[in-house]
């Protein structure tokens, strides 16, 4: 699937990765957010005319509705989903992103990127949290980023599958991927 970004000639020529699915699935950990990884299968919209990430009035996508697709919701997803993580929440007010299982077309959700000030904001934010990481001590650090790992891998089968409807990846691949 090929994406081109639509932006206005007023917006600024940075181009911030996209957010995938996987990212909005992977559990939550206290002191971190996930990592953000790129993924090729993304169609962008235009944000101007998109309203920011809303879990009570999302649109209605098909893969929601397929018994065989339940697990999208245990993962803790929605049709549409906030694709940012900065100051310990979840938001996004730039384009949105969405995504397609690449095997027949179908829309799987929708993910709102970062706008040029949601990342600033992320920026800033990673910064001050930064200096208070360093002076946790590389024990307890690592006890965290082992937690975070844990966490995942409680998850490996769903986020998966995620990987494997995706990415049109088979399921072992998905699998193996997330692990």
């Amino acid at each position: 699937t090929h994406h081109t970004p639509s932006r206005s000639s007023s917006q600024s020529p940075l181009h911030l990765p996209p957010i995938n699915l996987l990212i909005a699935a992977v559990p939550r950990p206290v002191l971190t957010p996930p990592p953000l990884p790129q993924s090729p299968r993304f169609a962008r919209r235009s944000s101007q005319s998109q309203s920011p990430p809303s879990r009570t009035n999302p649109p209605t996508m098909a893969s929601f509705a397929r018994q065989e697709h339940q697990f999208l919701a245990e993962l803790g997803l929605a049709p549409r989903n906030p694709g940012s993580f900065a100051c310990g929440a979840w938001g996004g007010s730039g384009p949105v992103v969405t995504t397609t299982n690449p095997s027949n077309n179908e829309v799987i959700a929708e993910v709102v990127e970062a706008s040029m000030d949601d990342y600033e904001k992320g920026m800033s934010a990673c910064f001050d949290a930064a200096k208070t990481w360093m002076a946790i001590p590389a024990p307890k650090r690592g006890e965290i980023v082992r937690q975070i790992g844990d966490a995942l891998r409680a998850k490996l089968h769903h986020l998966g599958r995620l990987l494997s409807l995706e990415m049109g990846k088979i399921l072992p691949e998905g699998i193996g991927e997330v692990q």
